[in-house]
């Protein structure tokens, strides 16, 4: 029966004396969802069945597949289409997800998302519905496809990478251990967390160094591109404002940045930082808030002799030298 506050008694008194009737109680999950659809301007569908309990909380479900879920608090959330398809065939509630946190919202680049107590489900039209708790961005290695012409009395490279990470509201600069003796040909595996977060966008720069000339101070290179960060995450603060966002809201807001932050963390950061004797290469790397989890959760590793990948570089090639460095992406467990 459709969804009602009251069910009106009828008293029965053929005997003329006066019947006390009971007050009508309403059960409180009734009022969470006649207040939902008061809110969304009325019923999604043709109600399909009554209140049913699931998980800590309840549900009501709709003809079209749409549901309200209410959460042990009462906060009541709207979950339809391919999103909400997904959802049940994981589990609902009793999913690793839990219970939904937000109606259906935008996302960047087009895309639709529900958050949920562990994690989101994203949609885009050419991916279809993809669940994900978050997203772990490692540097994965090195590959070697030429080495300087002049390297002293040493035999091979002794190259490292300083690498910058921005994010909508953080940033950091990290450095790789310094790899010794590197030949044309090599492939050196390793493994560096470099960002673990909501996959709202990410920027990478990478700045390759060789270690050991005259310049080279990783110390000094690490700290001038943290430098180069936090002036991009000033400018960053600046368009997106005060506005406390988290998650696909976000991600909406994050993206027409992206782009934009190229010439501001380290375009030309060799000259800016007088590397033109040490720098092998340098590149910046962009992945959308959607390349996130396609590649951390859609795709699979490419491999490069022992080290796997998701995305590399471009090939940087400064005196003779020609490198690349790979990158990884893995779904977060839910916690």
């Amino acid at each position: 029966m459709p969804l009602e506050l009251n069910q009106p008694l009828q008293p029965v008194n053929p005997s003329g004396h006066q019947i006390k009737i009971p007050p009508v109680v309403i059960r409180p999950e009734r009022k969470w969802f006649h207040d939902k659809l008061r809110a969304l301007g009325g019923a999604p569908g043709k109600q399909v069945g009554d209140i049913e309990a699931v998980g800590n909380g309840f549900r009501l479900r709709y003809d079209n597949g749409a549901a309200l879920y209410a959460d042990a608090q009462g906060n009541v959330t709207f979950v339809y289409g391919a999103i909400g398809a997904r959802y049940d065939a994981l589990g609902g509630p009793t999913s690793w997800l839990g219970f939904p946190t937000s109606d259906e919202q935008d996302m960047s680049e087009g895309g639709r998302a529900n958050t949920f107590e562990h994690g989101t489900i994203y949609f885009w039209p050419d991916t279809g519905a993809i669940e994900c708790a978050g997203v772990i961005v490692h540097y994965t290695g090195l590959i070697c496809f030429g080495e300087t012409d002049f390297n002293g009395f040493r035999g091979g490279d002794y190259p490292y990478g300083v690498l910058g990470v921005l994010d909508a509201t953080t940033q950091h600069a990290l450095r790789t251990q310094i790899y010794q003796d590197v030949n044309s040909g090599n492939h050196i595996p390793d493994l560096l967390e470099i960002y673990r977060g909501q996959p709202v966008g990410l920027r990478v720069s990478v700045q390759l160094v060789q270690h050991g000339q005259a310049g080279d101070n990783a110390d000094r290179i690490k700290a001038e591109m943290a430098k180069g960060l936090a002036q991009a995450a000033q400018w960053v603060d600046k368009e997106i404002g005060s506005i406390p966002l988290i998650g696909p809201p976000l991600a909406v807001v994050f993206e027409p940045c992206l782009e934009a932050l190229a010439p501001i963390v380290a375009n030309g950061l060799a000259d800016l930082l007088g590397l033109s004797d040490v720098s092998l290469g340098d590149d910046e790397i962009t992945l959308t808030a959607k390349q996130m989890v396609v590649l951390a959760s859609r795709t699979a590793n490419s491999q490069c002799g022992p080290i796997g990948y998701k995305v590399q570089t471009k090939l940087m090639s400064r005196r003779g030298a020609s490198y690349k460095l790979c990158f990884g992406m893995v779904p977060m467990a839910a916690s």
